[in-house]
């Protein structure tokens, strides 16, 4: 199988490295749309990238783009996508809060109020009932990566408005929560030991819970190849 440059996501197989817990709620018979599928983190914008991507034999992305066409041919490729809609109403008010902070040189911070919940919780009943009978549609993306605070409330509450909806619209979709952090490195080619760098997926999975998370996902990775030289990893990739 060829790959273009779109970045990786893998989900399937992949959760039996991060937990007995996910492996057993992961079996084929839990999310059968979403098991066994592999394909992009992203990047998908147009229908020729759609075209590309399901002729290189990938058949599930995170979507960067809800245009109806490009829709149609992730579709008729055979490929399934995750919603990155829940998400992103979180993300909107905490970079709201990030922006001022970092004027203030000040530590980065998200706290959602009740309002802020209220909201988002609100906005996301609506989309989800407009993408209901989507086919193509098998999951929805939730939290990314760690957005500096306990938004675990908040997943929640998202996580009931996906179960009420799978169950009114005869759908199984999942929730998913991406954690962030990184691999173990060296110092360089010479280096004779591995160095442990946890202390950021330890701050994601505050949020992460199997009432908010029905999947999750490991997240980016950086591993040294030079002293002073990093290299980022394929996002979402084993």
């Amino acid at each position: 199988m060829r790959l273009t440059s779109f970045q990786g996501l893998l989900i399937g197989g992949i959760w039996t490295l991060v937990g007995s817990f996910v492996a057993a709620a992961f079996g084929s018979s839990a999310w059968p749309e979403i098991a066994g599928r592999v394909g992009p983190y992203g990047g998908i914008l147009t229908t020729g990238d759609a075209k590309r991507m399901t002729a290189d034999g990938l058949s599930l992305t995170l979507l960067s783009s809800t245009a109806p066409d490009l829709l149609a041919a992730l579709r008729e490729g055979g490929a399934k996508y995750i919603d990155l809609f829940l998400w992103e109403q979180i993300h909107q008010r905490c970079t709201a809060q990030y922006e001022s902070q970092a004027a203030k040189h000040r530590a980065l911070g998200c706290t959602l109020s009740p309002d802020d919940q209220i909201a988002i919780v609100k906005a996301a009943g609506v989309h989800v009932k407009q993408v209901a009978a989507d086919r193509g549609l098998v999951a929805f993306w939730i939290l990314d990566d760690y957005p500096h605070g306990d938004v675990s409330a908040t997943l929640k509450a998202l996580h009931d408005v996906v179960k009420q909806d799978n169950a009114s619209s005869g759908f199984h979709r999942a929730t998913i929560c991406g954690i962030g952090g990184s691999l173990d490195g060296k110092r360089g080619a010479e280096g004779q030991r591995f160095t442990a760098n946890r202390a950021y997926t330890e701050q994601s999975l505050i949020n992460i819970s199997p009432e908010s998370c029905d999947l999750f996902s490991p997240a980016e990775a950086v591993v040294t190849r030079k002293a002073k030289t990093t290299k980022r990893a394929s996002r979402r990739a084993a």
